[in-house]
């Protein structure tokens, strides 16, 4: 795991370029503390910070450079079959790292070296004959990847930090389709970032680059692999999968431990990985102080049972004041979700002990764990579906929770409802709310993004597992996980997204989704092989912070900060009068209206950081 950085010109790179592109590269070294290594000649720059897992010897630094030195690497991520794929080819390699499989494969066979590396990952290829570039991003976007194309430059970076380092200027063009995503998703969804010029590789894509011209592909899709047809699921062989993804994911030539929650997901990669390690692991929770958001004693039980080595640390609202500013600058542009301050801290402590953890994300994606497929497949009961807008109507007579639901009902339009469904189970703008809060909104932003979702043959569940998997995984769990984590130079791996884990369940027949709640189901009773379940079978909480009661205590002063008329009228995005009328009904719903609230705040903390004028990054601040 580690931190990448590249240029490439159309003329040869002067003194003060390669000054802001060695500038840019030591703001990724938290993602590589171990090593910085660098590649220039001519047109070409490629920086590498390194994280050392597999083959910490220096013999796998990067950038790396192939046996026939024609070819240079740089790489962030790992593949967990590269021993196996030593073996299939026959490679005759100089180290024992992953990176210098991949480099070989390439060589030998191009782009298809993407269908055969399993794992997570980005990386660049620079094939110095020609003078061009290859990047590519894994199939569900677990590693990032941004890139910048101006002028005579492209430049990718794992982080949007360096990008905005090496381009001066590049911060001033803001993108108005991200920022209306924003406010609907509460994270931007690629390929789109909060700049103009910036852009997020898209999971499953390549780019070649060349003459400065950018060619793309994909070279795997989520659409396309569904609808599920396949087969019937059964317990032996997903537990079966699922024991063979675990324990291919724990090696590691470096101490291994587990983010472990108390829930489903992280409890049963936990209790696989103590199965397959054979040995004691370590364990980490994060507490919070408020009981109904703690899940820490069940996490302390299973760890006991499990006998683990656990580490529980608990947040209250004095160190969440302490980190939030940390963790919203880590990603570079608006991110709202919360619970990105509890994973940061979390990463933090879990660092100090080990440099690889497995973690349970993907998990509700994968099956069908959240209350929005269940909003998916009642919105779509053809006797709801007439009269959705009187029941809204009704409900919204009601308590703060009808109220809410009466949102639900009340979508735009047919094909927008995925991103309804996901917005309002967030508690976030609707695509009516965005239209009036935005000065200008980008109306098509919407459309564009439940358009990619495919429809034929698929289900209202499998729609919205399909806008999960395409934009919730990726842009935000995914995102959120690199983020907190690679901060603290600890990488952390996702055995539930693994591809055989993915590829059984993807294609599991629709009948059985369309019950609600049988995969997921099926997940309860495979844990329930390793840990008793009482231990486990309760109610869902999630990984959240008690956002609310700290917008109204402790965290208050950052809607003085960020919503007040003068910031609003400054930054031209939202209507001040929008504002203060959504700040009237916080007072009076806190439960509907917090997360709004806070999704305003992280948008105008980082449009007052990049404005163009009255302040600088260096002036603004969460405390």
């Amino acid at each position: 795991m580690c931190g990448i950085f590249g240029v490439l010109s159309t003329t040869s790179l002067d003194a003060v370029e390669l000054q802001r592109a060695t500038k840019a590269l030591g703001l990724l070294q938290h993602r590589g503390p171990d090593h910085c290594g660098n590649y220039h000649h001519n047109t070409i720059f490629l920086g590498h910070q390194r994280l050392s897992i597999i083959d910490c010897s220096p013999m796998a630094n990067q950038p790396f450079v192939s046996a026939c030195n024609n070819y240079v690497i740089v790489f962030n991520g790992e593949i967990y079959n590269y021993n196996a794929l030593i073996q299939k080819f026959g490679l005759k390699t100089r180290t024992k790292s992953d990176t210098e499989v991949i480099l070989e494969l390439y060589i030998q066979h191009g782009k298809k070296v993407l269908e055969e590396i399993q794992g997570m990952f980005a990386f660049c290829i620079y094939d110095k004959r020609n003078n061009g570039l290859f990047i590519a991003r894994d199939r569900l976007g677990i590693k990032p990847l941004y890139f910048a194309h101006m002028g005579n430059y492209f430049s990718f970076a794992s982080e949007i930090n360096p990008l905005v380092c090496f381009f001066p200027g590049i911060e001033n063009e803001k993108n108005k389709t991200a920022i209306t995503n924003f406010l609907h998703l509460g994270f931007i969804p690629a390929p789109h970032t909060l700049f103009k010029h910036i852009h997020k590789l898209q999971p499953g894509t390549w780019a070649s680059v060349q003459n400065n011209h950018v060619e793309t592909g994909i070279w795997f899709s989520v659409k396309e692999t569904t609808p599920s047809t396949k087969h019937k699921a059964e317990l032996g062989e997903l537990k079966s999968i699922l024991e063979t993804a675990v324990e291919k994911q724990l090696i590691a030539d470096v101490p291994v431990g587990c983010f472990l929650s108390g829930g489903i997901d992280s409890s049963l990669v936990t209790a696989i990985a103590r199965k397959r390690a054979g040995k004691r692991l370590k364990t980490f929770t994060i507490g919070f102080e408020e009981a109904a958001k703690d899940e820490s004693i069940y996490a302390q039980k299973i760890a006991k049972h499990l006998d683990t080595e656990h580490h529980s640390f608990v947040l209250n609202e004095k160190l969440a004041l302490e980190i939030c500013g940390q963790a919203i600058d880590a990603y570079g542009e608006p991110f709202a979700d919360s619970s990105s301050i509890p994973t940061w801290l979390l990463s933090q402590v879990t660092s100090k002990h080990v440099k690889v953890a497995l973690s349970g994300d993907g998990g509700d994606e994968l099956f069908l764990g959240y209350g929005a497929y269940h909003w998916a497949k009642r919105l779509d009961n053809p006797f709801i579906k007439p009269s959705r807008k009187l029941i809204s109507i009704l409900l919204k007579q009601g308590n703060a929770k009808q109220k809410r639901a009466a949102e639900l009902f009340n979508y735009k339009e047919k094909q927008h409802v995925r991103s309804h469904i996901f917005s309002q189970e967030q508690y976030l703008f609707s695509e009516y709310e965005v239209r009036d809060m935005c000065v200008h909104a980008e109306h098509n932003a919407i459309y564009e993004i439940n358009n990619r979702v495919g429809k034929k043959g698929l289900n209202a569940i499998e729609q919205q597992q399909q806008f999960d998997l395409l934009y919730y995984l990726p842009d935000d769990l995914l995102t959120k996980i690199d983020r907190a984590s690679m901060q603290h130079g600890l990488e952390v791996r996702v055995p539930l997204l693994d591809e055989e884990v993915f590829d059984y369940i993807i294609h599991i027949k629709t009948s059985s989704k369309l019950k609600g709640g049988e995969l997921k189901y099926l997940l309860k009773k495979a844990l329930g092989d390793y840990i008793p379940e009482n231990l486990f079978n309760r109610p869902k909480q999630g990984f959240s912070i008690p956002l609310k009661k700290w917008l109204q205590q402790d965290l208050n002063y950052l809607i003085n900060k960020f919503l007040s008329k003068q910031i609003i009228e400054q930054c031209g995005i939202i209507k001040p009068g929008e504002t203060e009328k959504l700040l009237i009904r916080f007072n009076k719903y806190p439960d509907i209206y917090y997360n709004k609230v806070w999704c305003l705040i992280v948008l105008h903390y980082w449009l007052v950081k990049y404005a163009s004028s009255h302040y600088t990054s260096s002036r603004i601040s969460f405390v």
